[in-house]
């Protein structure tokens, strides 16, 4: 990860202005709003590791609004040359979100690409989005194969017994609504790597956290958990 994101103070002032932009897509909202809270817990010295796992989330949240974009353009290219007045405003918002996310973790030549698309859209120049857009769309598969582990990820009987035990450790914090451990049991499960379907129980994990709705994320955990058995292992969660 690129040093550009420290200190924290300062990432935190960047998604602040992002959140305050008038074209953001309420999924980037909520991601923002997500990652916000990370950092300032970092802050506020809740987090006692360093800023790894805080980083990760990042590019997690950012990797789920590519993949997000890409349905949105897929289905936006195949009538990009007719494109109605409220779908001329999704394609915006859509490449202005990725733009400004991009920047934060050092794609500045991705976060260049979106800028040009969002200007051709905003000028009506289908010329230039009917011939880029399908580039874009290939940079961002490419984006999102660097960065996000791949479901060939194998986990060992040690980790799948980590996994396991801090998940419990989420649900008994989040039952006594204590968000802090339930934070910390999170991030340490974060600093190792897993196949992305883990990673998507714990951004739904989190969520739940990030707006205190401790009986969902213990909810979540229990039952993430409970898909496993001794003869069945991890695999089959």
């Amino acid at each position: 990860m690129n040093e550009t994101l420290n200190p924290i103070k300062a990432l935190v002032g960047v998604i602040e202005n992002m959140m305050r932009g008038k074209n953001i897509a309420p999924e980037t909202i909520k991601s923002l709003e997500k990652i916000r809270e990370c950092c300032l817990n970092e802050m506020a010295g809740e987090k006692k590791k360093d800023s790894s796992a805080c980083e990760q989330r990042i590019i997690m949240a950012i990797i789920s609004d590519a993949e997000n974009a890409l349905i949105i353009l897929e289905n936006l290219l195949l009538k990009i040359n007719e494109l109605s007045e409220e779908e001329k405003k999704l394609y915006i918002v859509t490449v202005h979100g990725l733009k400004s996310a991009f920047a934060n973790i050092d794609e500045r030549g991705l976060s260049a690409f979106a800028k040009e698309l969002e200007t051709a859209a905003c000028n009506d120049n289908t010329g230039v989005l009917e011939k880029e857009t399908s580039l874009f769309m290939e940079e961002l598969r490419t984006l999102i194969k660097k960065y996000k582990p791949e479901d060939e990820v194998e986990i060992s009987n040690e980790d799948a017994a980590f996994l396991k035990e801090k998940l419990l450790t989420v649900k008994s914090a989040c039952e006594i609504l204590d968000k802090n451990t339930a934070n910390d049991a999170l991030e340490a499960i974060i600093e190792k790597e897993w196949p992305k379907h883990v990673y998507y129980i714990l951004d739904e994990i989190a969520t739940h956290i990030l707006h205190s709705s401790f009986k969902k994320a213990a909810a979540a955990a229990e039952g993430f958990t409970s898909r496993a058995s001794p003869t069945r292992g991890i695999s089959t969660w």
